[in-house]
């Protein structure tokens, strides 16, 4: 997909993540939604989703899950996957 329709998905889907925030225009963070970052800490958000050369990934530095966005996309929300 092109970055103007996947940043519409992430715009989309950031309702449902946790401390969402776009950092750049390029790079967004938020609680990861498959490990919960920190029971201890409700403020740490280690979930990014960045730009690498024309695509878009999801990397979270807690749990280390690294993939795609469609792939993380599907994980989340499977009902918005349908449509992306």
């Amino acid at each position: 997909m092109t970055i103007t329709i996947d940043r519409k998905y992430i715009d989309l889907l950031s309702s449902s993540l946790l401390l969402f925030k776009w950092e750049t225009k390029n790079t967004a963070v938020c609680r990861c939604p498959v490990c919960g970052d920190s029971k201890t800490k409700t403020t740490k958000a280690r979930g990014y989703l960045y730009k690498k050369k024309n695509d878009l990934f999801y990397k979270c530095h807690n749990c280390n899950l690294g993939t795609s966005f469609s792939k993380f996309i599907q994980k989340v929300d499977p009902v918005l996957y349908t449509q992306y």
